[in-house]
């Protein structure tokens, strides 16, 4: 059984175009902005296709530590994603800030 940190290795070598176009945002210092309308309706989450990043890659992006690196000074910062799968960022020890402002999380 894979571990979560092999889990998240495995996914940022195999990235979705929202993950892949998140990273280079970020990777910028901005905020990965998927956001369709200034104040996201979150019941309408659900058609969110091309909106969607894994758990996993966020774990991946919180635990890699060239990925954090790449983060700082200003974190990972998401805005209007769905984000599919189970967060379970509880037990990592996170040295960025996170913020997943009008975000779905679907597990």
């Amino acid at each position: 059984m894979m571990t979560l940190g092999e889990i998240a290795e495995k996914i940022l070598k195999n990235l979705s175009e929202a993950e892949s176009k998140a990273l280079h945002l970020l990777r910028n210092g901005h905020v990965a902005d998927f956001g369709k309308e200034e104040k996201e309706n979150l019941a309408q989450a659900t058609g969110w296709g091309e909106r969607t990043i894994r758990a996993g890659f966020i774990r991946g992006l919180c635990t890699d530590p060239s990925k954090v690196n790449e983060l700082k000074p200003h974190g990972l910062r998401i805005r209007g994603a769905k984000i599919e799968g189970q967060l379970k960022l509880d037990e990592l020890e996170i040295s960025i800030d996170i913020s997943l402002r009008e975000c779905f999380i679907h597990s």
